[in-house]
């Protein structure tokens, strides 16, 4: 369905793990970059859905493209929708 062609095109496109089996063989946290295409909050929340306890982080998230306000607010959401895994890169 389109979900799964979604799903496809974000880990091919990102070299994003299977999330969800690296929980499975215990690792603790996932890492995201920005990259062209996607922001890295984007690929945070896609990841949060798809995981239970994984950590879930932004190596480095431009400051120079954002407000502070907007970073704040943006980092607030992921960790809220992800139950407090947000770990955030400046």
């Amino acid at each position: 369905d389109a979900r799964d062609d979604v799903v496809e095109a974000v880990e091919h496109v990102h070299g994003v793990v299977d999330a969800p089996a690296g929980e499975d063989v215990g690792l603790d946290a996932v890492w995201v970059a920005e990259a062209w295409g996607y922001d890295a909050p984007s690929l945070m929340g896609f990841l949060a859905a798809r995981t239970r306890r994984l950590l879930i982080g932004a190596g480095v998230l431009p400051v120079h493209t954002r407000s502070p306000a907007l970073i704040a607010q943006t980092a607030a959401g992921v960790d809220a929708l992800s139950g407090g895994r947000c770990i955030l890169g400046l």
